[in-house]
């Protein structure tokens, strides 16, 4: 993960973010040699990548609640996979979702998931897995996890 930022930002720090901007959704900063800042937000995956990424809309979707793709704070989001790490320019990843967000749910995309953060309250996120072809405008790198032994 570390190593992506990093062909993307050469020569730039790689800091966690503190609790506060954790709250926002920033989980890394890169800080440029001129010392701007660049936010990460990342999602780690425990599988390997099947060709579509999933972008949560409403985090509680009876209450309208916005979900992270809804709300970006962080310039990048990193979402890591088994196998690799896809880093995409967030605000036009944003972008994109309210653009098409009705054709993505119409093509049957929705994925919703009930959750229970403390005993007795449940609540329900919606999202849409898509198709990483139609995310291209925002992809900015995917770098493949390499095992130790193969080739660079």
């Amino acid at each position: 993960m570390r190593q992506a930022l990093a062909l993307l930002y050469p020569d730039s720090e790689i800091a966690s973010a503190d609790a506060k901007d954790d709250r926002k959704g920033v989980d890394l900063w890169v800080i440029k040699p001129s010392g701007a800042r660049v936010g990460a937000q990342v999602k780690a995956r425990r599988v390997s990548f099947w060709g579509d990424v999933f972008l949560e809309v409403y985090s509680d979707a009876a209450k309208g609640v916005p979900g992270w793709i809804s709300k970006p704070e962080a310039e990048l989001l990193l979402v890591v996979y088994r196998d690799v790490v896809l880093v995409f320019h967030l605000p036009t990843l944003a972008y994109l979702t309210r653009m098409n967000l009705e054709k993505w749910l119409s093509k049957g995309y929705g994925h919703r998931t009930r959750s229970e953060k403390r005993p007795g309250k449940v609540y329900e996120s919606l999202g849409v897995f898509v198709p990483l072809q139609e995310l291209g405008p925002a992809l900015l790198l995917s770098v493949p996890k390499l095992k130790t032994g193969d080739a660079a």
